[in-house]
């Protein structure tokens, strides 16, 4: 089965092909901060895991939420799978 996403670090920046929609989108450092904490916790506990402020952290699951990175569910985000390169 082929992967939607392909991601890679770069410098701390998370890098990502999205095969679907055929784009590349890089994330900020704090941005791969909260992706990478988004392991069934819920806002305040990443706020509290990555120490950004709580709208930091907002803005940031908007942005992966948006780019279909991350999903919602009762509260609690989790990051999708990719396959690193």
């Amino acid at each position: 089965m082929t992967p939607r996403f392909l991601a890679a670090d770069l410098d701390g920046r998370l890098i990502v092909l999205d095969l679907r929609r055929a784009r590349v989108v890089l994330f900020d450092r704090r941005s791969a901060d909260v992706w990478r904490a988004a392991e069934g916790l819920t806002a305040e506990e990443i706020t509290a895991l990555v120490r950004a402020p709580s709208p930091v952290v907002d803005a940031a699951l908007t942005e992966l939420a948006t780019a279909e990175l991350v999903t919602a569910t009762d509260g609690r985000w989790s990051r999708v799978m990719v396959r690193w390169v």
